[in-house]
């Protein structure tokens, strides 16, 4: 637009030569980065579900990793990264030890880990701050274990490791 004694007039520029079907393509490129970015985000700022069902009765709680970083006993891993013991959550948030209790885990991408036992459970790690201090690499929330604690099968199934987990959005706890 241009201002010319306080009127608007249009400016012409040359004109685009589009196919329909081209416009047509061009528009839905856009809609489709657009959904694309709003699910990034999305399960970026996702915060951790915490079910934990006794007798029957589920409860539900909801950490984001602003909360995780604001709890009393941070652990700093070998990489420099910066979580909290599964053991600290459960004692923090819901009052109770991780003793005779058993976890699944799930991850944004549908992954689910196999089911954890009581006396390994509290062992893992919620990994909420990367090296940098910034973000962790592959979602708001990660869940590693120590060599020999929640050992499961690899993703492609050829080894067995100590889960490691990424984008970690639901931990059942079930006692």
């Amino acid at each position: 637009f241009v201002v010319a004694s306080g009127r608007f007039r249009v400016r012409r520029g040359p004109a685009l030569h589009m196919s329909p079907a081209e416009a047509i393509a061009a528009a839905l490129l856009g809609v489709a980065a657009a959904a694309l970015i709003y699910r990034t985000r999305r399960n970026y700022y996702r915060p951790l579900e915490l079910h934990v069902n006794t007798d029957g009765c589920v409860r539900r709680y909801t950490l984001s990793s602003r909360a995780l970083q604001a709890m009393p006993q941070s652990t700093v891993l070998d990489d420099f990264s910066t979580g909290v013991t599964v053991a600290e959550v459960l004692r923090s948030v819901v009052g109770r030890e991780a003793e005779g209790a058993s976890g699944v885990f799930y991850a944004t991408d549908g992954v689910k880990s196999k089911p954890i036992p009581a006396d390994e459970l509290g062992d893992g790690v919620l990994v909420h701050t990367g090296p940098s201090g910034g973000p962790v690499r592959g979602g708001p929330i990660r869940v590693r274990y120590p060599p020999g604690k929640a050992v499961q099968p690899s993703p492609c199934g050829k080894e067995t490791v100590p889960l490691a987990l990424k984008g970690v959005v639901k931990l059942c706890v079930s006692a």
